[in-house]
C-alpha cells in the first residue's frame, strides 16, 4: 500500500533515494597507495582533487582525471568536463561508462578500440602544464599510448575542468608509430 502522492517507485526506492545512476567511486587503500605511486609528490593533491576540491591547476584536475580512468569512476569524468555532443552529465556519465566497461554500447554511444584502450590507464607522464594547457602521456596495457594536450577552463566548483577540446591528440601504437586518422578503429 502506498501512501498518498507517493508513486511506486519512489516507495521502492526508499524516502529520499537519490535517482542518479552513477555513483562516485570512494578510494580504498590499494587506491591510495597506486595515486601515490602515478603520482609522487603531486599525489596529495590529486587526491584532494578527486575526493571533491577545487584544482589549483589544470595539472591537478588532469590527473585527478587520470585517477577517475584506473578507478572507473565515470561521474567524476563527468562532471569534469565539457562535451558539446553529451550535454548532460547523465549522459557523459553513461559515455564514460560505456568507454570504462561499466556498460553495454548502445545505438548512441558506441565504443571503439581506442576508448577501450582507456581502460588499461597504467601511468600518466605530464611533459608540459601551463594555466590553460596540459600536454601529457598515457601509457596503455595494450597496444596504445595517448599523448595529447589538452584545455581547461576555469570552473566555480572543480577550480578547472576539461573543456572538451585539445590543441592535438595523438595515439601511438606499441612500436611508436602514429597512427593516422585512417587507422583509427571505430
Amino acid at each position: 500500500r502506498l501512501r498518498a502522492g507517493r508513486t511506486r517507485r519512489q516507495a521502492w526506492k526508499g524516502f529520499g533515494a537519490n535517482d542518479a545512476k552513477f555513483k562516485r567511486v570512494r578510494l580504498r587503500t590499494a587506491d591510495l597507495e597506486q595515486l601515490r605511486a602515478d603520482h609522487g609528490d603531486k599525489a596529495e593533491a590529486t587526491e584532494r582533487v578527486f575526493k571533491g576540491g577545487a584544482a589549483s591547476c589544470p595539472e591537478e584536475m588532469a590527473r585527478a582525471r587520470f585517477t577517475a580512468l584506473k578507478v572507473k569512476d565515470a561521474l567524476f569524468l563527468a562532471r569534469t568536463e565539457r562535451d558539446s555532443s553529451r550535454e548532460t552529465v547523465d549522459d557523459r556519465a553513461f559515455g564514460w561508462a560505456v568507454s570504462l566497461g561499466l556498460e553495454e554500447p548502445t545505438d548512441k554511444e558506441q565504443l571503439t578500440d581506442r576508448m577501450k584502450a582507456l581502460r588499461s590507464a597504467k601511468s600518466i607522464q605530464v611533459l608540459d602544464a601551463n594555466d590553460e594547457e596540459v600536454e601529457f602521456t598515457f601509457d596503455l596495457e595494450y597496444e596504445y599510448t595517448l599523448h595529447e594536450r589538452s584545455r581547461f577552463i576555469e570552473n566555480s566548483k572543480w577550480g578547472y575542468i576539461y573543456s572538451g577540446s585539445s590543441v592535438f591528440t595523438k595515439w601511438k601504437d606499441k612500436e611508436g608509430d602514429e597512427l593516422d586518422e585512417e587507422n583509427k578503429e571505430e
